[in-house]
């Protein structure tokens, strides 16, 4: 007999796959709020923002507003160009996000 107490995991698992984090595209501009919907970026967002030395702590504004480009590989590594003080502005599938 199946513990009923598994099946809402085992539902939660399966629907897991649905949404999947992506990588970013290799050579595009990414605004760092876009990164966090493409899924598993913050990790990598926050030590690119912490590498650059730019940023002393990891407000909101920081995070969304900075602007990365995808370098690729495969974990989709980012590399921080900027901060957008007037905000980052999605460009749009397949095309690059700027200040």
């Amino acid at each position: 007999m199946v513990n009923i107490t598994l099946l809402p995991l085992a539902l939660v698992a399966s629907l897991a796959a649905f949404g999947e984090a992506r990588n970013c595209t290799p050579k595009l501009n990414y605004c760092g709020s876009v990164l966090l919907e493409i899924g598993k970026y913050f990790p990598q967002v926050a030590d690119e923002l912490i590498r650059s030395q730019k940023s002393q702590c990891l407000g909101k504004r920081h995070v969304t507003d900075s602007i990365f480009y995808c370098t690729g590989g495969p974990d989709g590594e980012i590399r921080y160009k900027g901060f957008c003080k007037n905000g980052c502005k999605n460009g749009g599938a397949g095309k690059n996000d700027h200040c």
